[in-house]
């Protein structure tokens, strides 16, 4: 015997098979997997009969409903394969009682979601006591008809209870967006096929063409998102590489209800195109100077460290294309001298613009000039451990290294990520590096 319920009873002899309905190509038809539990409050024929009852109605309107899909599952058979019921989607739980005092039965039925805890729709039936041949359901068909009728059509029962992600828009913040950035791509109106919210616990999944999706749940080629009140912000980040495309974000729903994990994608519900600004590239100028400063005394000497990276923009679509930015580093000094351990730490300002032009050897040449600023004074503080009263805080002048005003510095590709200073400037305690990811095939 199969599975799925071939159900003899004293009314009918049903048989289930897989529902397909061409008619409804525009909307997600999944499938659903449904059982009836045993009867809570009832022995084992009891609940036979009255489950019979029930799925005498509703297993006919599965098999001619619209979507989804509906198949009833035989939960004595399943329990026999060990297949256990959070392999369901759904299932029909039930509590019957018998009052003899008061001549009456009643019969409470549910149709619950366990994978989310939920309730999706309860119906009651009662019906007069009546004891005939050892059997209390003699008047009991009726009423446990129409109380079934109540869940029908099933189909539409479960389609108002998912409301399953057919429609959404995508917008991206920003258009172009420039190599190596990370955008919020917000997909909102998230509906079915009716423009109801979908329901909290639905997943999409969204896959980037080019680029990647940093946020959401990894499941194959794709993230995946809950949801939620019908709005999901999507982290983009941009490929690296410069060349100029068309990026497409595209947004997919999923038959899928368990909530571990959000399955494979069914259909495509939304896209948004945008472009890639290969004429803007993101780059950065690093700092790493050091300078030692000797005094005329026993052991006496001061450092200044300087560090960081500016962050800088050549601009590639201009002629010739230009170069603009700005930033803070760091600014450390330590040292010693009269016995006493000196250290201050501060931040200097940089502004940088220039342009990029071609040697006559046909190489790339960064021409970059610097305007830095830093503070006239900044706070040292000494620690005199054989003169204590020596030790404390003192603003005295900042001695950063040679600070550059409107000089032109001149840097070459040499790897295509890398850029280095030409000349030679280890005599004022240089050594700037300029990063500039994937240059090459930009500038080229």
């Amino acid at each position: 015997m199969n599975i799925k319920q071939t159900i003899f009873l004293p009314f009918a002899l049903i048989l289930l098979f897989v529902f397909n309905d061409s008619a409804m190509a525009n909307k997600t038809c999944c499938m659903r997997d449904i059982a009836s539990m045993p009867v809570s409050g009832a022995d084992e024929s009891q609940s036979v009969i009255l489950i019979g009852l029930w799925q005498e109605v509703l297993i006919p309107n599965a098999i001619d409903s619209e979507c989804p899909h509906i198949d009833f599952y035989d939960m004595k058979r399943m329990g026999q394969l060990n297949m256990p019921k959070e392999y369901l989607d759904y299932v029909f739980k039930s509590n019957f009682s018998d009052n003899k005092q008061r001549g009456v039965c009643t019969l409470n039925l549910e149709l619950y979601d366990h994978h989310h805890g939920k309730v999706v729709k309860q119906a009651q039936a009662i019906w007069k006591y009546e004891e005939v041949a050892g059997s209390k359901f003699r008047r009991a068909v009726q009423p446990i008809h129409e109380m079934a009728r109540q869940f029908m059509p099933l189909s539409k029962t479960l389609s108002d209870y998912e409301r399953a992600p057919e429609s959404c828009s995508v917008d991206p913040e920003k258009d172009p967006v420039e190599p190596d950035e990370t955008i919020t791509v917000n997909i909102s109106g998230i509906k079915d096929s009716e423009g109801r919210t979908s329901a909290d616990f639905q997943w999409i999944l969204v896959k980037a063409k080019k680029g990647e999706i940093v946020n959401g749940e990894e499941w194959n080629d794709y993230k995946g998102f809950k949801v939620g009140g019908g709005s999901v912000n999507v982290k983009y980040k941009a490929p690296s590489c410069c060349k100029k495309e068309e990026e497409t974000v595209i947004v997919y729903n999923s038959c899928w209800q368990k909530p571990e994990h959000p399955g494979l994608p069914e259909n495509k519900i939304g896209k948004a195109t945008f472009s890639k600004a290969p004429e803007v590239i993101k780059a950065s100028i690093e700092y790493d100077h050091e300078l030692t400063h000797l005094f005329p005394c026993d052991g006496c000497y001061r450092v200044t460290r300087v560090t960081g990276k500016v962050p800088i923009t050549i601009y590639l679509d201009e002629k010739p294309p230009r170069i603009r930015g700005g930033g803070k580093v760091k600014s450390k000094l330590y040292g010693e001298g009269d016995g006493c351990n000196v250290t201050a730490s501060g931040t200097m300002s940089v502004s940088i613009s220039g342009t990029v032009r071609k040697s006559n050897d046909d190489e790339q040449l960064l021409l970059v000039r610097f305007s830095e600023n830093h503070p006239d004074n900044w706070t040292v503080n000494m620690v005199c451990p054989e003169k204590p009263d020596d030790s404390g805080h003192y603003p005295e002048p900042m001695d950063p290294p040679p600070r550059i005003k409107d000089d032109v510095w001149i840097f070459k590709l040499e790897d295509g990520f890398r850029l280095h200073l030409q000349g030679n400037f280890s005599g004022k305690g240089w050594n700037n590096i300029l990063h500039v990811p994937c240059l090459r095939s930009c500038s080229k």
